[in-house]
């Protein structure tokens, strides 16, 4: 009998695999209709993508690997009334792939399961901090003012 993975399950095998690097373990805890929001996206990263967008975006950042993380403090996991639903707050812990200045990016996902799968989550995280991570934050500057303009 296979039992599915509850929410925070999933979110757990998440967390495992963004750390150890493994972006197939990663793509498969998504379904392929999945839909992934991200408010505070920066500049050239959509603030909705859909499975495919989604996918190619994973597979451009394994190959380009800015970062290697090496932990992660779960600040919170909040049950929902919605039992697909769960609300997590957490942290990645790591270094700058081609600096190895170190790095921690902070994160609040709102992700809906079903089937053991993730198939809509909205990220929150700051891409101030990760621009200046990876030593593009006056391009990020710049392209936000672009926008204001046009």
């Amino acid at each position: 009998m296979t039992t599915v993975r509850t929410p925070r399950e999933v979110f757990d095998e998440l967390l495992r695999t963004t750390i150890d690097g493994d972006w197939d373990g990663l793509l498969d805890l998504y379904a392929a209709d999945v839909v992934i929001e991200m408010p505070f996206a920066p500049p050239g990263v959509p603030v909705i993508s859909d499975g495919p967008t989604f996918h190619t975006r994973i597979k451009q950042m394994a190959s380009a690997r800015p970062w290697n993380f090496d932990a992660a403090d779960v600040l919170r996991v909040h049950e929902t009334a919605d039992p697909e639903v769960i609300i997590a707050e957490f942290t990645f812990h790591g270094t700058v792939a081609a600096t190895g200045a170190p790095l921690s990016l902070s994160y609040a996902m709102v992700i809906t399961v079903r089937d053991g799968q993730i198939v809509h989550s909205r990220d929150y995280g700051n891409p101030l901090t990760t621009s200046a991570a990876l030593g593009r934050l006056p391009e990020l500057v710049a392209a936000f003012q672009a926008e204001r303009v046009a």
